[in-house]
């Protein structure tokens, strides 16, 4: 992310693009192109959205994406026998710089190291800024608003002020937690770039390419790989400790991982003794109890490494989140009030 070359100026809109190639490595830009991508290719790089779950997917076939410039001109050059691009239009930016974020996050890592010894809590908040840097340039502009109020507060609140109510839920006998968009809230001191969040997104994903290349893969993420034991020797320029900047590390070992789609997978853990790591636990719980009651019976295959995010239990045949990677924050009277 340090190094990767940023538009700086306003952008300037093309309709046609003779040699996408050359345009692609000559700005840094953005090319809504339409993809050809062979069945043939393993791991599929360019991403697009899913027009039935709505989530970002990377697939083979034939579809309509805006692409990084890139990732095309990657593309081009290492997948050229499985990818066919048709420029539709796009848009440069003349102007750019390679350094944005270099002391951003080189300065916030060394802070993290340093208060990792000495506060925890200090260290986690460099840690958190340092992972939504890119996702708060890209965030959208009509932000959810939190509020904890009582019930007199409350009123007074949406009389006060024109709010549209998300969600609210009962803390206690006094206190009310509202979420709520407003219309009229001013975003002048708002800071948004979508480009330089889709940028360095696109990046990571030609760095998880060049890895997944290597070794065989259960299943990827932006910044994470779950891959048999046997395979590790092939990382081994690619692992460091904590201390390294830019590198992998080794965070979860496991007996067996069971893969279901996008962002819903359960992996166990080889250190929890009735532990269970599940990410976007599905709603239809006993659909997961039926392929891991499958597993066990029929599909014994070699146990993967890494795991992510939610520890859950089996009780009665079902699964249920015992706790999640958002830390609870509660309040003097120990009330959950926010994560």
């Amino acid at each position: 992310m340090q190094n990767i070359r940023l538009g700086i100026n306003k952008p300037t809109y093309i309709d046609h693009i003779e040699d996408l190639q050359d345009f692609c490595n000559k700005f840094p830009c953005f090319v809504k192109v339409k993809v050809n991508c062979s069945r043939e290719l393993k791991h599929p790089l360019i991403a697009r959205r899913d027009p039935i779950t709505n989530k970002i997917i990377q697939s083979t076939g034939v579809f309509v994406a805006i692409v990084w410039g890139g990732e095309l001109a990657y593309c081009m050059r290492y997948y050229k026998q499985y990818y066919r691009f048709e420029p539709i239009s796009g848009y440069f930016f003349s102007e750019s710089a390679t350094n944005v974020f270099s002391n951003y996050v080189s300065d916030l890592f060394n802070l993290r190291l340093f208060y990792k010894n000495v506060d925890l809590s200090i260290s986690n908040l460099f840690k958190f800024m340092l992972n939504s840097l890119t996702g708060r340039f890209g965030s959208q502009k009509n932000h959810t608003h939190t509020k904890i109020l009582n019930a007199a507060e409350e009123i007074i609140f949406a009389e006060t002020f024109d709010i549209n109510y998300k969600n609210t839920q009962k803390l206690s006998n006094e206190l009310i937690l509202l979420n709520y968009t407003s219309d009229h809230v001013s975003f002048e001191n708002s800071i948004s770039r979508v480009d330089w969040a889709a940028a360095v997104t696109a990046e990571a994903r030609m760095l998880m390419q060049d890895l997944k290349n290597l070794v065989d893969v259960y299943y990827s993420d932006t910044d994470s790989l779950v891959i048999a034991k046997t395979e590790l020797p092939k990382l081994k320029n690619h692992l460091a400790n904590y201390m390294t900047l830019g590198k992998l590390r080794i965070i979860h070992s496991c007996q067996f991982g069971v893969f279901l789609a996008p962002n819903t997978y359960l992996l166990i853990n080889n250190n929890l003794n009735s532990g269970y790591k599940v990410n976007n636990l599905m709603s239809d719980k006993s659909t997961v109890y039926n392929l891991i009651n499958l597993y066990f019976n029929k599909l014994q295959k070699t146990p993967p490494v890494l795991a992510n995010y939610i520890d859950v239990i089996f009780d009665d045949q079902q699964l249920h989140v015992a706790y999640d990677k958002r830390i609870k924050i509660y309040d003097k009277e120990k009330i959950w009030v926010d994560t």
